[in-house]
């Protein structure tokens, strides 16, 4: 596991791990794959970033069940690092140096200039129609940890959200199976019949297509399309370690509560 550079500070760090995110997102690794434009990207956040993330990862009591206790997620936890539907932010219960990394990562993300050309490397033209080609994109973030016994059933994410990613930070090997899922309806006649406001469906309706591994620094980028139907199957064997950073990218400062 790498360690953190104690020449930098926290803030830097902060600084550093945002951007080493925007850097791997505009790299030309985001390739968009089949049966959904998605991309997948290795080695997200260079080595002095990895080891901030998870120096700083807050603890299980850190963090909260996730609101409500849905049936799909009753095994997760949920720190947000913005305000949303999810609840305040978490970052002032965090101790420091923890809270001023977390809070100085968050506030990078909230420059326009940022979230801009995130969108610009995630959306690429011909995915977007051209008047939605640059909605209002306000990015949030939540930090969470999912246990033995989570899933979440097929779906696709509410119109208020223009992208996912994801941030894979599993501490050691083995965990592939942990990874999101891709499905396809298996009547194509109800790739429009399904709702798609993030509601999930039934599995059985559903081939599972693809797994994105849960290999430890690797982002799974999904752009919100009418196929990007993805899910979680029964997470099993997690040692604890489901560990990851979920951004979303949101129309008109709206945080949706389907995580």
């Amino acid at each position: 596991m790498p360690r953190i550079d104690p020449a930098m500070t926290d803030q830097d760090l902060g600084i550093k791990a945002a951007d080493s995110l925007l850097r791997s997102c505009t790299s030309g690794q985001v390739r968009y794959q089949q049966p959904a434009p998605h991309g997948v990207i290795d080695d997200c956040f260079d080595p002095a970033s990895l080891a901030a993330i998870h120096e700083y990862f807050p603890a299980p009591e850190m963090m909260k069940p996730y609101p409500g206790q849905k049936k799909d997620c009753i095994d997760r936890l949920c720190a947000p690092l913005s305000d949303n539907a999810l609840g305040k932010s978490h970052i002032a219960s965090f101790q420091q140096p923890a809270a001023e990394f977390w809070d100085t990562f968050q506030h990078h993300l909230n420059n326009p200039a940022f979230s801009s050309q995130l969108l610009n490397a995630i959306i690429p033209a011909n995915l977007a129609k051209e008047k939605d080609r640059h909605p209002s994109v306000h990015l949030t973030t939540v930090l969470i940890r999912d246990s033995d016994g989570y899933s979440l059933g097929p779906h696709i994410d509410p119109p208020s959200r223009v992208f996912t990613i994801l941030a894979y930070l599993p501490e050691h090997q083995g965990l592939n199976a942990c990874g999101t899922r891709l499905y396809v309806p298996k009547n194509p006649q109800d790739q429009d019949r399904f709702p798609k406001n993030g509601k999930t469906q039934d599995w059985a309706n559903f081939f599972e297509v693809k797994t994105i591994d849960f290999v430890s620094n690797r982002a799974f980028v999904l752009p919100r399309t009418a196929e990007a139907w993805h899910g979680v199957p029964t997470v099993k064997g997690s040692q604890g370690q489901r560990k990851m950073i979920l951004i979303a990218g949101m129309k008109n400062n709206l945080m949706d509560e389907n995580q």
